[in-house]
């Protein structure tokens, strides 16, 4: 997976010029004015190859098709990459990251919601071919319950809980307290028992205390 993702930033090293240069590359220039330093290009692949599972799992909770998951994810890195390679200093790559993905595919969903809806409900019906349909459907059902039940907030600590965040970790991408994160769980876990038989076989929240 990280040699596929250094592919896609070697293509965009060459395809991309620095910011505020037009783009229209002089023969004069020197290939390598386009490449990042090996130093950066060791970061990117180091945070991808370090995050880019749990990334990959929590844009499942958001999209229920894995090649849009897989394709948010590749988009926040070369974002990221983009950023860095720009000047920015970036504190707690991780929290960007996730925060990133989440405003990315949400974008996503509005505009293909924008481009489909006198159409079929197709980005909630479109189903991972390796999953089981049938589970498939239960899970998709389920999420539509939990956002009609759950405040914005508590929906985006319950997706970040089901991708596998731990409470601080949880806490630095929505920035917030962890005890807040623990309450939040708290309300997420008591609403849950109110969808009766439909909440059973969903996901383990889990609200002991976890750093």
């Amino acid at each position: 997976m990280v040699d596929h993702f250094n592919g896609v930033l070697q293509n965009e090293w060459v395809l991309a010029p620095s910011e505020g240069e037009s783009g229209c590359a002089s023969s004069a220039r020197a290939p390598e004015a386009y490449e990042p330093s090996a130093e950066l290009s060791r970061e990117v692949a180091g945070l991808y190859e370090t995050h880019a599972e749990i990334l990959f799992r929590y844009a499942r909770t958001l999209a229920l098709d894995s090649q849009t998951s897989s394709d948010g994810v590749q988009e926040t890195f070369l974002r990221y990459w983009i950023a860095r390679r720009n000047g920015k200093r970036i504190e707690g790559a991780k929290a960007w990251l996730f925060r990133v993905l989440h405003n990315l595919l949400l974008d996503w969903r509005k505009q293909a919601a924008a481009a489909e809806e006198t159409g079929a409900d197709a980005t909630e019906g479109a189903l991972d071919e390796r999953r089981d349909p049938e589970q498939a459907y239960r899970q998709a059902e389920l999420l539509r319950r939990f956002e009609a039940l759950l405040a914005p907030r508590e929906l985006d600590c319950l997706r970040l809980r089901i991708a596998g965040l731990r409470h601080q970790e949880i806490a630095e991408v929505m920035g917030v307290r962890i005890g807040t994160v623990g309450a939040m769980l708290s309300r997420i876990l008591k609403k849950t028992r109110e969808l009766g038989p439909a909440g059973q076989g969903g996901p383990e929240i889990g609200t002991e205390s976890r750093c």
